[in-house]
């Protein structure tokens, strides 16, 4: 039969990124639970509760954590992906805020940006275009090559992983907030 493993934590989750981020920068739980305001008595548990998933930081203690750790608050979400139809769905979910299809190019299937959102908003092919050059440069720079030592390996993925979770920065052409009011708005009752 099959063994359940209670102590996996899924890489998507919350806690395995503020594990993945708080090693890449050095950090021990109790000095990052210190930088996040909590007592030297608690930091470290409360960082160990955090990274096994056994309490989710609220909103207050999400930005505070953030900001120890020099992310933006995005790189927290929390999508375990690691299930075929939860990918999926987050795809769809992309497909219905940001455009995403998937396209057939010389028999071969792609992804892009383009169409209709849910909230009839036009998404024009390329319009991605910045983000998405910026991600395939890094991805390429960050590759390891077949001669690089585990050690180089290693650094790179670290590199390409921090790249990731710093690259985003919210702010005025983040449409999350306006897109959260909009659908609001539409529910019935507003």
């Amino acid at each position: 039969m099959f063994r359940i493993d209670n102590d996996f934590i899924s890489p998507g989750s919350i806690g395995a990124k503020i594990k993945k981020i708080r090693e890449y920068r050095g950090l021990t739980q109790k000095i990052l639970g210190i930088r996040c305001g909590f007592s030297d008595a608690t930091a470290d548990v409360r960082i160990g509760q955090y990274e096994k998933n056994k309490k989710t930081p609220r909103e207050k203690a999400l930005k505070t954590l953030c900001n120890a750790l020099e992310i933006d608050e995005s790189a927290l979400f929390d999508a375990d992906l690691s299930v075929a139809n939860t990918a999926r769905h987050a795809l769809f979910d992309i497909e219905d805020f940001h455009g995403l299809r998937p396209v057939k190019v010389q028999g071969k299937y792609y992804l892009e940006f383009s169409g209709t959102t849910i909230l009839n908003q036009k998404v024009q092919p390329y319009q991605e275009l910045g983000f998405l050059k910026s991600w395939l440069e890094n991805l390429e720079k960050y590759t390891p090559n077949e001669d690089d030592s585990e050690e180089v390996k290693k650094q790179k993925r670290k590199e390409y992983d921090l790249w990731r979770y710093e690259c985003i920065s919210l702010g005025k052409n983040d449409k999350g907030e306006e897109i959260k009011q909009e659908i609001k708005g539409k529910r019935p009752g507003n």
